[in-house]
């Protein structure tokens, strides 16, 4: 099944436990619509199964609450996965597409301004790369992330990232690099090298597992409470992949 939005209408879910399987949300809109949204999610102990979301800037909208995103498709240019949601995106495809020139390339832009705000993007599994329709070599500088407000929290495990990601990484578009936290572990791929990641005080290159296994399903969404009645597969902690030295 396929949801076409366009610029000014999109998908969006707001109801309590929502399951989505195989649907096709795709922004008409082009790269020329600027923040053109697929979906706005603000569903608590919402799961989104192999579906895919295509858009360029501002894809996916994941408002607020807990969300669980499982095997899905991922496309964009500029914070296509944005908003202040707790989120864990496994075993995920994310694609860069081709911006309109001089355009940018930036996968999260998560959101969170007070320290009891649980909130927060953990990426485990997936595989970032370019989408077929953009030569990598014209665009040398893609980011996994920005923060939006100074308490920002994202974080990469156990994923794949290509050469299109820019060395330093991450991108401080706001002024948020000395409070937001940003963190990898065990990453591989030619974009996963930490050597020369940006120098913020709160950007971790982690190697200790009892750091990050709070950004694991089990901890940080606490899925072993809602996701098994989902019916949707999940793996509660480390995914144990063959990792490569940077």
């Amino acid at each position: 099944m396929r949801v076409y939005p366009d610029a000014v209408n999109y998908a969006k879910v707001w109801s309590h436990k929502f399951i989505v399987r195989g649907i096709t949300f795709q922004n008409t809109a082009g790269p020329q619509g600027e923040q053109a949204l697929a979906v706005l999610s603000s569903s608590d102990q919402s799961a989104f199964y192999r579906c895919s979301f295509e858009g360029y800037q501002d894809t996916l909208l994941i408002m607020a609450y807990t969300q669980f995103y499982k095997e899905c498709q991922i496309f964009g240019t500029v914070d296509f996965i944005f908003g202040g949601a707790r989120a864990v995106f496994q075993d995920c495809d994310i694609f860069f597409r081709k911006p309109l020139p001089g355009g940018g390339l930036v996968v999260t832009a998560h959101g969170r301004k007070n320290d009891y705000e649980p909130t927060g993007y953990s990426l485990q599994g997936c595989k970032v790369t370019a989408a077929p329709e953009l030569n990598p070599s014209e665009y040398a500088k893609a980011f996994l992330g920005r923060p939006w407000f100074g308490l920002s929290r994202t974080v990469y495990m156990e994923s794949f990232l290509d050469g299109l990601v820019d060395p330093q990484g991450w991108l401080d578009s706001w002024g948020h690099k000395d409070t937001a936290y940003c963190g990898e572990y065990k990453n591989y791929g030619p974009g996963s090298s930490t050597n020369q990641r940006v120098n913020w005080p709160h950007y971790h290159a982690i190697t200790d597992p009892k750091t990050v296994e709070f950004f694991t399903v089990a901890h940080f969404i606490s899925g072993y409470n809602w996701l098994p009645e989902t019916g949707v597969p999940f793996t509660p902690g480390f995914e144990n992949r063959p990792v490569l030295l940077n």
